[in-house]
């Protein structure tokens, strides 16, 4: 870290970390071996308690020059990063400084614009935009919460768990949908929650299934929801942080929803109803059985305090959904891990099987994910032609051309993918992403895009662990384009 890639700055331990490596891993047997560990491996800073770096250890290695001359380095390094943040001068910050910048109107709004472009749809049969008079019954655990995240005020609480949270800032589902579609033609029955079923819930939403024109599941992920508008939620036992299923130390050993969920998707999927589901949560899910059944599916992740106001609005057909998929969403836990940019596999890997005709991987389900790294839909269709590389011995110009065939204006993300496919002694990958530009194109517009590299993007490690820059063969692609160069 500090020889070879020349960083200079602090290290901090991560939190609890030392209490961890002694008690947790028997790293040490106390925490004086302990915190000469650290020191020889240039760690500055303990988070949390100092169990290792405090006075008792100071004292111990007071006739240590070496390890005191690694004492003077970390604390060299810490009083300059201080001096640098401007701590000496000003080691307070005024209380209503911070008011006035957290919690705006102008940073909630950000959480609107991320859910914009963020939110990526995965399916669409033509259900979605609804029309403005649509008659929506809403479901599903997420209904009425708005997904902020696991480390958030009420992650700091002991008994945090057993307590409803609420903030008049977080905008739900429920509410979103209410300002955009009107009360009259929005009905909420929960259902369930992340681990628990309703029953006489269950029954309501068979019947109100004949009035609504669609069902909207809001299902997923369970961080710290929080209920929306002031005091939303409480006293109500269905409200009750009961199952968080998604945060810092929360593992599952199924990706796919929650047995609750299953319960009360399987209900609604018999009722002939176009069913829209709204999948929150920071980590993918899973719907490889559901997704005959789904209508529409929208990936929502964590919508912050006013990102369901965009998902409404993506119903609404007021934006244009235009988000891509950060990861690969696996269609079970057996194919995990699944990423895109994995190196090249055994020859075996391009022949897959199904139940009516086994393959060899997998045997008896296909070796792709269910929704692929980069994948995102939008209610246009984007046309690219036009491809053209122009390149020399250290550059290389890239451009296209892409039209929106319409009905709708709409932004759109261009993914460019290069991979060298010559490389001594490494596997090569299977493709790597290099860059990525946003676009807005009214309907029927046409533009051209155009991407600048080097050598450098089409670098990977090599057999001596060290970037090594390709000769020979690359490819770049960009939609269903390809183009082979020889460098």
């Amino acid at each position: 870290l500090r020889e070879e890639l020349k960083f200079n700055g602090v290290v901090i331990l991560d939190y609890d970390m030392s209490g961890i490596m002694k008690n947790v891993m028997g790293i040490s047997s106390s925490y004086h071996e302990l915190g000469k560990k650290l020191l020889l491996a240039n760690v500055d800073m303990e988070a949390c308690e100092p169990l290792c770096y405090n006075y008792d250890f100071i004292s111990c290695l007071k006739d240590d020059d070496y390890y005191l001359s690694l004492i003077d380095k970390s604390v060299y390094r810490i009083l300059k990063a201080k001096f640098e943040l401007g701590l000496f001068e000003n080691p307070s910050f005024e209380l209503e400084e911070i008011k006035n910048k957290v919690g705006t109107e102008e940073a909630l709004h950000l959480t609107y614009i991320e859910e914009k472009e963020g939110a990526t749809l995965l399916k669409n049969d033509g259900t979605l935009p609804l029309k403005n008079n649509s008659k929506i019954l809403l479901i599903g655990p997420n209904a009425n919460l708005a997904q902020l995240g696991g480390i958030t005020y009420y992650a700091a609480l002991e008994d945090y768990k057993y307590k409803d949270a609420s903030s008049e800032k977080a905008i739900t589902p429920l509410q979103a949908l209410v300002s955009r579609f009107g009360e009259k033609n929005v009905k909420f029955i929960k259902g369930c929650n992340f681990f628990q079923n309703n029953e006489e819930e269950e029954k309501e939403i068979i019947k109100e299934a004949n009035w609504a024109d669609v069902i909207v599941f809001a299902g997923g992920n369970n961080s710290i929801g929080y209920s929306g508008g002031e005091n939303g939620g409480k006293n109500n036992p269905m409200m009750k942080l009961d199952a968080v299923t998604s945060s810092e130390g929360y593992d599952n050993d199924d990706i796919g929803l929650t047995p609750s969920q299953r319960r009360l998707f399987d209900l609604i999927k018999g009722l002939n109803k176009k069913v829209v589901f709204l999948v929150y949560g920071g980590k993918p899910v899973s719907l490889e059985k559901e997704l005959p059944f789904i209508s529409s599916l929208l990936m929502c992740y964590g919508v912050g305090a006013r990102g369901n106001l965009a998902i409404a609005d993506i119903l609404l057909g007021k934006i244009n959904p235009s988000g891509r998929l950060p990861f690969s969403i696996a269609r079970n836990v057996g194919q995990l891990p699944c990423f895109y940019n994995h190196y090249l596999p055994k020859g075996n890997y391009n022949n897959p099987g199904s139940l009516s005709k086994p393959g060899q991987d997998y045997v008896f389900n296909s070796s792709s994910p269910l929704f692929g790294f980069g994948f995102g839909l939008s209610y246009s269709n984007f046309v690219y032609d036009n491809f053209i590389v122009n390149y020399d011995e250290e550059n290389i110009k890239v451009s296209v051309s892409i039209s929106n065939d319409g009905p709708f204006d709409g932004d759109h993300v261009v993914l460019v993918y290069g991979r060298c496919l010559e490389k001594e002694y490494v596997c090569i990958l299977s493709k790597r992403l290099i860059g990525f530009k946003r676009i807005h194109l009214k309907n029927k517009e046409k533009k051209t895009v155009e991407f600048n590299f080097t050598k450098e993007d089409f670098s990977y490690i090599g057999i001596d662990m060290k970037k090594t820059n390709p000769k020979g063969k690359i490819e770049i692609e960009i939609g269903s384009n390809k183009k082979e160069l020889f460098l």
